[in-house]
């Protein structure tokens, strides 16, 4: 998605209703030269809109001057789409193009021209981006479902293994699945009696997350009575 498109199309538009969905569809698609290659059903999947009504909303964008369609010239044979929204996108260096029947689509003689290819500074910062980064409290300040329990989890692993584990979605959602199967009292304690565990078969999956979820409730046996299996259970080993 580019969002110089997306926000042309929001400031220069004349389209209204389906046909500025379209609009704003293709723009979820499109590169900073505002070309796009969606399919018909891809568009109207988007839009929330029938075929009928994109194919009849790119006919009215085109009309207005807002959009080229040429035909069979993306890859696999998609249509190429580039939006020309009023004033922000220039048309220059672009082929005439002429109606075509297939249900407002465009067929360009000559193809299209792009635009600069040079991005501008704004544009190369945008390409860089992250991943975000793993929240421990919701709006308000509360603390999360999962924080207690990956503070707990971190502590100790960190103790053991001289670094810190990581931390991301699948990891969140594991410690979420332990709060619900413990409760959130007892997720923290069985967490870092899970890492004081030196089983083979533990250190071999380097205490992960998963192996804690899926033995959660004998772990808990453990911390609860002091009594440490002799070995993990052959399940449990058949799961490498």
């Amino acid at each position: 998605m580019s969002i110089k498109v997306m926000t042309a199309v929001w400031q220069h538009s004349t389209a209204r209703s389906g046909d500025l969905l379209v609009a704003l569809a293709i723009a979820d698609f499109s590169n900073d030269e505002g070309l796009a290659f969606p399919s018909i059903p891809t568009l109207a999947k988007k839009a929330r809109l029938s075929p009928r009504q994109v194919k009849r909303a790119l006919q009215e964008l085109q009309r207005l001057g807002e959009l080229d369609i040429h035909k069979n010239r993306g890859p696999h044979g998609a249509n190429r789409y580039r939006l020309l929204p009023g004033d922000n996108m220039s048309r220059d260096n672009l082929s005439p193009v002429t109606s075509a029947t297939g249900g407002g689509d465009i067929l360009g003689k000559q193809g299209v021209t792009p635009m600069s290819p040079n991005p501008s500074e704004e544009n190369r910062q945008r390409t860089v981006t992250s991943a975000p980064a793993s929240r421990t409290t919701r709006k308000g300040g509360q603390p999360t479902k999962t924080e207690a329990v990956w503070e707990a989890y971190r502590e100790a692993y960190t103790r053991r293994y001289n670094v810190a584990p990581i931390r991301n979605a699948k990891v969140n959602g594991t410690l979420a699945r332990l709060v619900d199967r413990l409760g959130a009292e007892h997720a923290p304690k069985v967490a870092a009696y899970y890492l004081s565990c030196a089983d083979p078969f533990y250190l071999k999956v380097v205490h992960s997350t998963e192996i804690l979820l899926r033995n959660c409730e004998g772990l808990h046996t453990q911390w609860r009575t002091g009594r440490r299996a002799a070995t993990v259970p052959e399940s449990m080993v058949g799961l490498l």
